[in-house]
């Protein structure tokens, strides 16, 4: 995008802005326009004036986050920033473009940021996928999410392993991984990105699904905590 992405922010942590303002300084793409401590100030804000992202805190006083959401005709781009991971499914009913769980990396960040460009990039809020349409065979095939189980990154292939059928496709998880519903698909591994509604129990090194028993990368441990709960064993 040629202008910078005007960023508001909702939380009512000091700490939580100076951190987040940082970031936003950082990135030569974003713009900070606001700095709000409560929903109302960001619903007055928005009145006025006009963002594309909004960097969202659930828990605050009076009225929350997702309160604060149903009170908006058309809202920016949302990215959640929470201490709690109780939220993370719920999020995705509201269609944030990304959950970022307090304390927040700035690598993370960079990452939900670009989420978000590329969000707008298509021309405003992105709609809810339930199709993913993939080349197999040198045809197009439009495989269903909510039937994909998980994808295996195979070099230059990416394999998707679904309850009926399995696909084989030329890219790489990378490639797919922009394309899919989030948080629905996290990636639990280099190798491997899950349907979180597949997964049957998490231990401390192994995802299990109903096909396969996938390994749980130590670096994404974390992040799947966030949206399942603490592993198990």
């Amino acid at each position: 995008m040629s202008q910078p992405l005007k960023c508001v922010i909702a939380d009512d942590e000091p700490g939580a802005h100076n951190i987040l303002r940082r970031y936003i300084e950082e990135l030569p793409e974003t713009e900070l326009i606001g700095s709000c401590f409560n929903a109302l100030e960001v619903h007055q804000l928005l009145k006025s004036h006009h963002a594309d992202i909004l960097l969202l805190d659930i828990n605050m006083p009076e009225i929350d986050g997702f309160a604060l959401l149903d009170m908006l005709p058309e809202p920016p781009a949302v990215i959640i920033t929470t201490a709690y991971s109780d939220y993370a499914m719920k999020s995705y009913e509201y269609d944030a473009v990304d959950y970022l769980h307090k304390p927040i990396r700035f690598e993370r960040f960079i990452k939900a940021i670009d989420k978000a460009s590329r969000r707008l990039d298509r021309g405003g809020v992105q709609e809810n996928i339930s199709e993913l349409d993939i080349k197999v065979d040198g045809k197009m095939v439009r495989i269903p999410t909510s039937e994909i189980i998980y994808l295996q990154s195979m070099g230059n292939y990416v394999k998707l392993v679904g309850h009926k059928k399995n696909y084989i496709t030329a890219g790489t998880t990378r490639e797919i991984e922009q394309k899919l519903p989030m948080p629905q698909f996290i990636r639990i591994h280099k190798s491997y990105i899950v349907n979180t509604s597949q997964i049957k129990e998490v231990k401390s090194d192994q995802v299990i699904t109903p096909k396969e028993i996938l390994p749980l990368g130590k670096t994404f441990k974390k992040y799947l905590e966030t949206f399942y709960g603490k592993t198990q064993g």
